[in-house]
């Protein structure tokens, strides 16, 4: 038994960050994938990892019904992969920074950089394009969004926005640059380094 202690996204591999529930009850060897429930015997996710460094205390990860949702989708349709806008920002907190940028009173965050196999790459100009809204979500000045289904709001990063569609998928964008708004609507890609780790990969 135990509590939430946080919501957030955790890396699950190398390249990939995806929500996980924080949890202060002890997650054992042999407990992975195991039924998560709450008080009222609902699942809540499905035991997944827990902290094992010497500073840690009974710090385990369940992965929540969101991602194990996504993850059945794609096993039915036999199209797997989380999405990616592939894009860099800075947080907007500094009033300066967003005076700069011409965007004194908007949330948002701030373009720096586009990868070069990202869709976005055509439409985002880093350094000049802020980006306000995700489908309609806005995104605050942290760099942050609501997190659906969560009473009361909670806030997670806004990459998971992009990471709950699939590769393939599109998003509508509102940005702004220089004050002037405008919306733009990209498809979502794979997390693809431009240089893959591995030397075979795509054999």
């Amino acid at each position: 038994k135990g509590v939430v202690s946080r919501i957030d996204l955790h890396a699950y591999s190398w390249e990939s960050r995806l929500l996980a529930v924080q949890v202060d009850g002890a997650i054992n060897p042999g407990n992975s994938g195991g039924p998560c429930v709450d008080s009222a015997g609902l699942l809540v996710g499905v035991a997944f990892q827990k902290g094992t460094a010497s500073h840690h205390d009974n710090i385990g990860y369940i992965i929540p019904t969101l991602v194990v949702e996504r993850f059945l989708n794609c096993a039915a349709r036999n199209a797997w992969g989380f999405g990616a806008l592939g894009v860099r920002y800075v947080r907007l907190e500094n009033t300066s920074l967003r005076a700069l940028v011409a965007a004194p009173h908007a949330s948002g965050v701030l373009i720096t950089g586009v990868e070069p196999t990202s869709a976005a790459r055509s439409i985002l100009e880093p350094m000049d394009d802020v980006l306000h809204e995700v489908d309609g979500v806005t995104v605050g000045e942290d760099g942050t969004v609501e997190l659906e289904a969560t009473q009361p709001r909670l806030r997670v990063p806004l990459e998971w926005l992009f990471r709950r569609r699939s590769p393939g998928d599109t998003v509508c964008l509102r940005l702004s640059r220089q004050g002037v708004f405008r919306t733009a609507t990209v498809v979502l890609g794979r997390l693809q380094p431009l240089v893959p780790s591995d030397p075979l990969e795509g054999e």
